[in-house]
């Protein structure tokens, strides 16, 4: 008479260990998950990590930056000043260094907790000395706090543009906020950051070496730059406009410099009574 199959779970019950295994083998796959399932969640958690830290170090910023504000006396207050056509250069009391483009104005305020300017107009470059107290930059609508580094800041209308040719900083717009490293630049607009961009910054600090430096520049961004020199107008005409200029200039030769256009380019310079310049293809 033939015996009913034992139970592998009954006690005295053998088999082979293989067998065992794979009777369990299911259970034991839907139980463990995978090497390349450990991995790809190992993965996971260390990018939320990483975008976790960099979070709170961006609100980190914006939190130091609001305290300050809030709770800080001055106790000096200067302005700085040039006018059209001239650029100086000033120390600070603690050591850091300011440069003063075409045109300027730029409020500088010690303050107990921090070193605060305020661009009123204009263009300025600074080369921050390291210290305790945060070194802050706002034009607009627009902050800038130092993270070690020489940078310069540019108002122009309602924009505000910003440039790191060393170190970095941290451009804060409201909520928004980016970090710039060295050779890079931003663009606030109407209360929004811009895009980054990638600057040389040989060009960027021609100025500060009292330098125009154009390569392949349209005429009609010649003529801005020219513009901000000098007190007259400086008017291009539509079929000069994308003329394109390359070299390096002396700023402080700006009248010589329109004289020596139509050496340069292919234009001719006519000059009014009154100082205004219009230049025109030739």
């Amino acid at each position: 008479m033939n015996k009913p199959p034992r139970n592998p779970l009954d006690p005295g019950y053998s088999r082979d260990k293989g067998d065992a295994f794979s009777l369990f083998e299911e259970e034991l796959r839907l139980g463990f998950p995978s090497r390349e399932e450990i991995l790809r969640e190992a993965k996971e958690q260390t990018l939320a990590r990483k975008k976790a830290r960099r979070r709170a170090i961006k609100l980190g910023l914006l939190l130091v930056v609001t305290s300050i504000l809030a709770i800080d006396p001055a106790w000096k207050v200067d302005t700085l000043t040039t006018v059209v056509g001239e650029q100086r250069q000033h120390r600070l009391i603690d050591g850091s260094t300011v440069a003063l483009n075409t045109n300027t104005v730029l409020k500088v305020e010690q303050r107990l907790r921090s070193r605060q300017l305020v661009l009123k107009q204009g263009e300025a470059a600074f080369t921050v000395s390291h210290g305790w107290r945060p070194f802050i930059v706002t034009a607009d609508d627009t902050t800038v706090m130092d993270i070690g580094t020489a940078f310069s800041v540019r108002l122009k209308a309602q924009d505000v543009r910003v440039a790191v040719s060393q170190g970095a900083v941290n451009v804060a717009v409201g909520q928004q906020q980016q970090t710039l490293a060295a050779g890079q630049a931003i663009t606030s607009s109407q209360g929004r950051l811009g895009v980054l961009q990638d600057i040389d910054v040989d060009q960027e600090t021609a100025w500060q070496q009292g330098k125009w430096m154009f390569d392949g520049t349209p005429l009609i961004n010649v003529a801005e730059e020219i513009q901000r020199y000098r007190g007259q107008s400086v008017q291009v005409s539509e079929q000069a406009s994308s003329i394109r200029v390359s070299g390096i200039y002396d700023i402080q030769g700006v009248e010589a410099f329109i004289d020596d256009l139509p050496q340069i380019i292919p234009v001719q310079v006519e000059r009014a009574d009154d100082g205004a310049v219009l230049i025109k293809k030739r």
